[in-house]
Order: C-alpha cells, then structure tokens, then sequence
C-alpha cells in the first residue's frame, strides 16, 4: 500500500523579468509534503518539460510564459502552482548605406526593429566628427572622398545593456577626371564601333545621332557627317565623369604605312604601324629586312615596330611591308609598300 499526503507544491524564481540577451532563469522548489516521495514536472511554457526538482532555463525567444509546476506523492495526491516571468525583446542595431559620390547627400536607411514594447535609444556616428541620436539622422555630406566607418548603436529603456552596435563602411567616391578621347575615323555609311573608358555604371552618348544605342559602351555609328558626342559616365555612386568623342568622316577605306620613320626614342616617329580607316581585322602586318627576313609580324593595330629584331637596333636601310585586313564592308584589303628606318 503506498500511503502518502497531499504535498504543497511552491517555487521562487530569481528574476522574474529578464531580457532575450543572456537571459537564465533559476527556478527554486519551495514544495513539502508530509509523508511520502514527491515527484516534479516543470511545463515551461514555451514546449519544454522538465522533472528535475529544481531547473535553470534560458528561453530562446522573447514573450510572457506561465511556467508550472506539478509535485505529486502518488498517483492521486497532487498539486500544482505556477509563475509568469517576461522575457523582453532586445533591439539590434542594422542599418545600410550605399556608396555616393564627394558633396552629394549620404543617407544610411536605419532597419533596427523596433519591438515596440520600450524606447529605444539610438546614438549614430558618422565618422566625420557628426553624431546624431535620432532614429532617421539628417543626409551627411563628405568633401573628401575615402571610406569612413559609420556606426549605430542601440538600447532600450527595458534592455539598456547590452548595448548593440553595427559598423559599416561608407564608401565615398570622387569622379574620375574627363578626357578628350583620340578622333575616330569612319568611312562614309558603314558602320564603326566606338569604344569609350571602362569606367562607372551607366554611359550615355550625346546627341544619339547616327548611334545603334547610345546607353552602351560600345555603339556602332554608321554615318556621312562629322559629329562630336559627349560621354556621360556615371557611377552608382552618383560621380559623373564627362568625356567628349569626336568622328570624323572618309570617303573610302585607307590604309597608309609612312614612308619613314626615327626609332631614335625621341618621342617622335618612334614606331611603325599602320593607319587604317575601315579595317576592322588586322589579318597581319609583316615587316621585311632589305635580305628578305621579315623582322615584324602583328595583328594588332595598336602595335608598332620599334626597330629592334632579336633584341638588337636594325641599321639604316628600306624595309619591305605588307598588310591584309578585312574591312567593315566584310571585303579583304591587301596594300604593301616601303619604308625607310632612319638611324
């Protein structure tokens, strides 16, 4: 026979309000009974159950929970008693900002959660010797551009500490100064692609006369008549940087090699490469001593004989050239000549 009293089940818990950050609960049993064993159940509110006789819990998510205790002497002697405890929600501190450009506003967007059950305090810090303690700070302006740290931090008047902070940098740009990019050279009615500066994010050619796309780093013009663009490169930022284009027009397709050339590293006359209007494939220039043996070979446009072979200067005598590229037309152009190297 299990003979037993009805127990009186009590506890205490050492704070009955704590904040989510850290948040430990120590729940004490105060429960008696007279005669018997007692067991213990713990229902903590939030899904847990627990039969230790005293428990430490930390709750995982904010909110009021009724906890309860259950003793028991046997199976029809019980008794039971519970507590609310509170855990408060914590702010975090979050906030973005994007890159802007030297003297244009810099807004950081505040995206802390604001639980709405305290004030909460907000201390910002802008880096450039500014602080502001309202939750949408006034746009900052920075002269001088480099990356500054921008921080927040926050608390509340129910969870003071502790305190959360959130660093970012702020990236701040300057423009990139503008140039008068090298005159192109179209030959009337076919087509010739632009290239402008690989800078920024967005480019716009103005006016959009005779231009396949005039938003894009590359257009095709295809025109009769002389036209200067100016280029808008423009960073995400907000930096603009204006270059200007100049085309100019030719009636037929060219290909011309000068006659002569100084590779003497004065500055003047020091390479030998080819102008060409209306070729859009270097096939290949090829350079030939006055033996024979070709000295040079390229397919790119934009190089040029510097009048060495071998590592070793070539004396003063005429030199043999010869080229083929495919024109914007998609004809095959062949051209050879002479040139005098003047040492």
């Amino acid at each position: 026979m299990n003979i037993a009293s009805v127990p009186i089940a009590g506890f205490t818990v050492d704070k009955p309000a704590q904040c989510m950050v850290n948040n430990k609960f120590i729940f004490t049993n105060a429960s008696t009974n007279a005669v018997g064993n007692m067991q213990y159940k713990w229902i903590m509110g939030d899904g847990f159950t627990a039969t230790s006789r005293d428990i430490t819990y930390s709750y995982k998510n904010p909110g009021t929970f009724e906890v309860l205790m259950i003793v028991s002497s046997n199976s029809s002697c019980a008794d039971s008693t519970s507590l609310t405890i509170k855990v408060y929600p914590n702010v975090f501190a979050a906030f973005t900002i994007s890159p802007v450009c030297i003297n244009e506003p810099a807004l950081p967007v505040n995206n802390t959660i604001d639980p709405g059950t305290s004030n909460v305090h907000y201390l910002w810090d802008f880096g450039n010797g500014q602080t502001s303690t309202l939750r949408n700070p006034p746009a900052q302006v920075y002269p001088v551009a480099g990356d500054y740290v921008i921080s927040l931090s926050v608390s509340s008047d129910q969870c003071p500490f502790p305190v959360s902070i959130q660093k970012r940098f702020a990236r701040i740009d300057k423009p990139v100064a503008g140039i008068n990019n090298p005159v192109a050279y179209a030959v009337a009615n076919l087509p010739l692609t632009l290239q402008a500066r690989p800078i920024g994010d967005n480019i716009l050619w103005t006016p959009a006369t005779n231009l396949d796309n005039p938003g894009s780093y590359t257009p095709v013009f295809k025109g009769n008549v002389e036209q200067a663009y100016i280029i808008e490169l423009k960073t995400n930022s907000g930096c603009i940087t204006t270059d200007t284009q100049v085309v100019k027009i030719n009636k037929n397709i060219v290909i011309y090699v000068p006659n002569a050339f100084t590779p003497n590293k004065d500055g003047l006359n020091d390479l030998l490469k080819p102008f060409m209007i209306g070729i859009k494939d270097l096939k290949y220039f090829k350079i030939f001593n006055r033996w024979g043996q070709m000295v040079y070979f390229t397919q790119d446009p934009k190089n040029g004989w510097d009048g060495r072979f071998n590592g070793n200067p070539v004396l003063t005598q005429t030199l043999v050239w010869m080229l083929e590229g495919i024109g914007v037309d998609n004809k095959t152009y062949q051209a050879k000549g002479s040139t005098v190297l003047i040492r």
